[in-house]
């Protein structure tokens, strides 16, 4: 009877043991059972674990995270620590992302537009960057500084010039065949005077090209050392607009 009346007072214990256990309390807890006359009383040690660690819990060969037994080194959402959730790293694919010797990998875990570059944790780096432009250190320089998605939807770097001005010539947006600055090709500059048409450098109209100056006179002017305004020079007069062929207009 004395020692039913022992293990009875132990299994109406045990739940407090349990209780405490949960509640992170980290010490020994020591119980003394009362004993029948005769009997000596029998201390108890339950030795309760924290709430996170090594596993007090005899059916959890891993870690205990709360009331989760887990494995540091391999799970996602606590990996190497209790804290360290990898599906909360910025611009992963929560089903990509893993967990590696207790480290988070998001090696082909990007989600698109982003990439994990250098020192990043997680995917931190957007690849839509004039530094980082379709993939880690890709950058953009002239003659195409801006990078943009391709038809394809591809991230590429482009001049970013369209429409009416749509090459790129020392960082402006221009158009050959009229830009007298670059005229049929980047860097090639018309003559003072001089405009663009077509891609070619020429006189504006009504003006001649006179030699050996190069420069674009009126065409009842006279070029130094040359009839060449007109066939009949001398029959242009000052009041003069244009010649055409040999006739004062």
């Amino acid at each position: 009877m004395k020692r039913w009346r022992t293990w009875s007072a132990i299994a109406r214990l045990a739940p407090l043991a349990a209780c405490l256990s949960c509640s992170g309390y980290g010490g020994p807890v020591s119980i003394t059972l009362d004993a029948g006359a005769g009997e000596e009383p029998t201390p108890r040690d339950v030795r309760a674990g924290p709430a996170s660690g090594p596993a007090s819990d005899p059916g959890c060969n891993a870690s205990l995270c709360g009331a989760e037994c887990v494995d540091l080194q391999a799970n996602v959402r606590y990996c190497g620590a209790c804290t360290n959730d990898c599906t909360a790293l910025p611009n992963v694919d929560p089903g990509k992302v893993q967990c590696l010797a207790g480290s988070c990998d998001a090696t082909g875990a990007c989600i698109a537009g982003w990439a994990q570059c250098g020192a990043d944790v997680g995917c931190a780096t957007s690849l839509s960057t004039q530094a980082n432009c379709g993939a880690c250190g890709a950058a953009c320089a002239e003659p195409t500084p801006t990078c943009a998605a391709s038809s394809g939807g591809a991230l590429q770097c482009v001049s970013g010039c369209s429409g009416a001005t749509p090459t790129r010539c020392n960082g402006s947006c221009v158009d050959l065949q009229s830009n007298a600055a670059n005229c049929g090709a980047c860097g090639a500059a018309c003559a003072s005077g001089q405009v663009c048409q077509e891609g070619k450098c020429k006189c504006p109209p009504h003006q001649l090209l006179c030699p050996p100056s190069a420069s674009c006179v009126s065409s009842c002017e006279v070029c130094a050392g040359a009839s060449f305004a007109c066939k009949s020079i001398h029959a242009c007069v000052p009041k003069c607009s244009w010649c055409s062929g040999e006739a004062c207009k």
